[in-house]
């Protein structure tokens, strides 16, 4: 099995988007056996993107191929997808909980202020607090063991 790094070509001049933008549409070096495993999701917006795949072949593949990026280990290979699950999910982690906050501090913060007024439930509050949350769930952890 190769773990491979690998970044699209273009379509008609064949030069790797490392070394200029593909401007006439794009495609993935050919290899036999080649398998999408993830992307570089965690960095996106990005101009180049990498694509991490593993390959059943016994063809002989290096990074003076175009296209290849870099021929990992198994381990380099496993270590950069955990890396990039755990980035993942902080991102989503962040973006979860400051939605939560600015929606807390627009439509339940009132109610509790109501609520400590006498001009609303305490379960009007928590019901609007429930709401929120499941609105806006807190991803689940990336679990990585196969």
């Amino acid at each position: 099995m190769k773990y491979l790094l690998l970044t699209y070509l273009d379509s008609i001049t064949g030069i790797p988007a490392t070394e200029e933008p593909c401007e006439n549409g794009r495609y993935l070096p050919e290899i036999e056996g080649l398998q999408v495993d993830f992307y570089n999701e965690s960095e996106w917006p990005l101009d180049l993107p990498l694509i991490y795949c593993t390959a059943d072949t016994k063809q002989k593949i290096t990074a003076e191929q175009p296209g290849i990026v870099e021929v990992l280990t198994k381990k380099e290979f496993l270590e950069r997808k955990e890396a990039e699950f755990k980035a993942r999910y902080e991102k989503e982690l962040a973006v979860a909980k400051h939605n939560r906050s600015v929606h807390y501090q627009v439509e339940a913060d009132p109610l509790f202020f109501k609520y400590q007024r006498g001009d609303a439930t305490k379960e009007e509050w928590l019901a609007k607090v429930e709401e929120i949350k499941a609105r806006f769930p807190l991803p689940e952890q990336p679990n990585l063991s196969n």
